[in-house]
């Protein structure tokens, strides 16, 4: 069965970002240079919906943390950094 992925862009005070989901959850979150949307399975359009609007929640000073289910693929390492950093409290800088 062929992955769907739906993946929508919003304008952000850093630029414009694409969010990208597939049915389990966000694969990606790209800063590009133009606007485009790809709709995909209704799952995944949820998931580029609440991402979307937690980001717009964020940049608006309103949201601390993210809530919106992930679908990170990557090698084990990838996986204990991507662990590591998501336990970084909010607004908390390590090097």
């Amino acid at each position: 069965m062929t992955r769907q992925y739906d993946s929508r862009t919003l304008r952000t005070p850093v630029g414009m970002l694409r969010v990208t989901a597939s049915d389990d959850g966000v694969v990606a979150v790209d800063r590009v240079s133009r606007a485009g949307t790809k709709r995909g399975s209704a799952a995944a359009r949820r998931h580029t919906e609440r991402a979307a609007r937690e980001l717009r929640e964020y940049f608006a000073g309103k949201r601390t943390n993210f809530t919106v289910s992930l679908d990170l693929k990557g090698t084990p390492f990838q996986q204990r950094a991507w662990a590591a950093m998501r336990k970084i409290p909010y607004g908390k800088t390590i090097s």
